[in-house]
């Protein structure tokens, strides 16, 4: 029996996907607050910055990868985020 399954048999869900459900919600909510500001920070670079991979921040944020790589490229060539090491 896999992991996953023992814990939803137990009502109790991974620490990752409660972590990722709080991450989602964070960034539903600073979207709504800062959709009319331009100079705000793209969400894609702040995620980068806090050193998640392109996969994952796709994941949470809903966009494509392809979007999130450009944004973060961005971001890099305007030295926004440190290259990835």
């Amino acid at each position: 029996m896999s992991t996953r399954r023992n814990e939803e048999d137990d009502g109790r869900i991974s620490l990752a996907s409660a972590m990722s459900g709080i991450l989602v919600l964070l960034i539903d909510e600073r979207e709504a607050r800062i959709k009319d500001e331009k100079a705000a920070v793209r969400i894609e670079v702040l995620l980068a910055r806090a050193g998640m991979s392109t996969d994952e921040i796709a994941e949470v944020t809903g966009r494509s990868r392809d979007a999130v790589r450009m944004a973060v490229s961005r971001a890099r060539a305007r030295g926004k985020v440190p290259e990835a090491s």
